[in-house]
Order: structure tokens, then sequence, then C-alpha cells
């Protein structure tokens, strides 16, 4: 992983499989492992780099544990009151309020800057902690083409509202 890796899919040696030709289509995401496992019953179909919440002073992740559900939530692009947000986001808890989405992007052009958007913040921090570590403030962060592939899905019905997502420490 080097590079601008984070803009990239995950598995670069094949193409994303379209989710709508399998059955039993869920999401299993390794907090500690930092990886999120696309399943089809007990095969793993595709496999994310990731980097989930950070973990606490106590040991638990900012990322909630247990057994949620894809919501209708999704989007392009959002931001928060302080000009930091991400692209291609899906909720699974909260509506809104826990995600996958891209690596971070900000509005007030710092971190790295790759077509019209800034990736990261504060000198591109938050970039290249995917497949390696939790760093998130609760959501799953994915490359930026994973998680358009997981929004396209989620659009497309291949990974339709009500789908099981499974977050588990390891």
């Amino acid at each position: 992983m080097t590079g601008h890796y984070y803009l990239y899919s995950s598995e670069t040696k094949r193409k994303y499989p379209d989710l709508r030709k399998y059955k039993d289509v869920w999401i299993r995401v390794s907090i500690l492992g930092a990886r999120v496992y696309v399943m089809s019953g007990k095969k793993v179909i595709y496999t994310m780099y990731a980097s989930p919440g950070a973990i606490k002073k106590n040991g638990e992740s900012r990322t909630p544990v247990g057994n949620y559900r894809i919501q209708e939530e999704a989007g392009e692009v959002f931001y928060n009151n302080d000009g930091v947000g991400a692209r291609y986001c899906v909720s699974y808890d909260q509506h809104g309020v826990y995600l996958f989405h891209s690596v971070p992007i900000n509005n007030f052009n710092s971190g790295v800057k790759a077509g019209k958007y800034h990736y990261g913040y504060k000198g591109g921090a938050h970039l290249t902690t995917l497949g390696k570590k939790p760093d998130s403030h609760g959501c799953v962060r994915l490359s930026v083409n994973d998680a358009k592939w997981i929004y396209e899905q989620r659009l497309n019905g291949g990974l339709p509202v009500g789908s099981k997502v499974v977050l588990k420490m390891h």
C-alpha cells in the first residue's frame, strides 16, 4: 500500500463484483483487522481495506460493535459544520450517524488534492491508515473507489436496505 492507494480499489487485480448476482449478501467488519468483507452466505466475495473507529483508552472502538442493517440514508457527499466530510456514504446505524464512506475530504483546501476534492486534512492526515489501523470517529472509512462501489450497490439493489452488517473487534 503505497502512493495514493486510498483513491483506488482494494483488490486491484480484479473487477468489483455485481452483488445483484449473489444471494444472502451481507457485510462483516473487522475493527482491529481494519478490513471489510462483503459476504455471500459464508463466502467472502470481496475484501476492502478499512479504517473503522479509533480505539478509546478503555479498549473499546468508537465504531459500535454488533449486528446492524443497511439503512435508507445514502449520499454522494457530505460535510460537517467544521468543513470535513466524505464521499459515497451508506448508513448502517442511527440513520446517518454511522456510515460506510470514503476517506475524509475537506472544503478548506488542505490535504491532498485529487480532482475537485481535497482528501484528508491537517496535511493529509487519516489517508494512510486504511487497512492498517482503526482511526475514525466511528464510521467505517474506505478507499474512494471502494466507497463508491458500496454506494452504487446500495442504489442498484445489490446491497439493499435491510442487508445485514456485522461489526466485530476481530
